[in-house]
């Protein structure tokens, strides 16, 4: 089975209705680029304060109203992460959707792993401000593939992958920052794509959230069950670029190393 992926790197804003134009434009590049899915980084329907993102909260149904038009208007599977998620409970979840190309919903999953980090000049932040912690691993099957989804700061827990060894593909979407990205970004997704012999998609923000003035890392690149890359953005800044997998790269390569029992 082959699917093409397509990767969506940009700087959102704090306002959600520019951050859907957006998506949606880039959207349509990537459809135009052959891509049967598009991925959105953490935190593309709002980059801002904490403050500020548990404001922009909506229920899932109110967003699904948002997001299912753009799926059908380009005909495009939609994985959007990051998205401020008002739960009946009143609890706010980091939520990733996946939206078929038709606009219905497939799947979506609360990140587990909550980022904190002092910044030097900046002060402390923490996601405990805006959220709740998920608590279920999820993955889901689309065109042959079984694909993982994490989120950012998950990809430094490596016992939370192991709950993927049978997915052909992980999705992480993240707003990794400058500052760890540099020395850990493409370290960590290397590992996570090798240990599981799995193709493995960092997404990331780029640019500077405009209302924290931290600066975020780019560099959205997807690796193979070899742990090479095969496409990147090399840069932080907006780009569009689509990568070619195959389960039987998977396949070839978890037999020429078992590893997975």
């Amino acid at each position: 089975m082959k699917l093409t992926l397509g990767i969506a790197q940009f700087t959102p804003t704090p306002n959600v209705e520019e951050n859907l134009d957006s998506i949606d434009q880039m959207a349509a590049k990537l459809r135009s680029d052959g891509a049967e899915m598009a991925v959105f980084p953490e935190y593309c329907t709002c980059l801002a304060s904490m403050k500020t993102t548990k404001k922009v909260a909506r229920s899932q149904a109110e967003w699904m109203e948002l997001f299912a038009p753009i799926a059908r208007a380009n005909s495009l599977a939609l994985v959007l992460g990051g998205v401020s998620c008002l739960a009946p409970d009143g609890n706010v979840y980091n939520r990733t959707y996946v939206i078929d190309a038709d606009g219905t919903l497939r799947a979506f999953y609360d990140k587990r792993h909550l980022f904190a980090l002092k910044f030097n000049r900046l002060g402390f932040i923490s996601e405990t401000e805006a959220f709740v912690p998920g608590h279920d691993v999820k993955s889901f099957a689309f065109k042959g593939f079984q694909i993982g989804l994490a989120t950012c700061f998950d990809v430094r827990f490596g016992e939370m992958f192991t709950h993927f060894t049978t997915c052909d593909l992980v999705i992480c979407t993240a707003a990794f920052t400058a500052s760890t990205g540099v020395p850990h970004w493409n370290t960590l997704l290397q590992a996570r794509a090798i240990e599981n012999q799995q193709w493995f998609a960092g997404v990331d923000i780029c640019g500077v959230n405009p209302e924290t003035g931290i600066e975020l890392f780019g560099h959205s690149i997807v690796y193979d069950p070899w742990g090479l890359p095969v496409a990147s953005a090399d840069h932080n800044a907006p780009a569009t670029f689509v990568a070619e997998l195959s389960t039987e790269r998977v396949a070839y390569i978890r037999n020429k190393l078992p590893m997975i029992r």
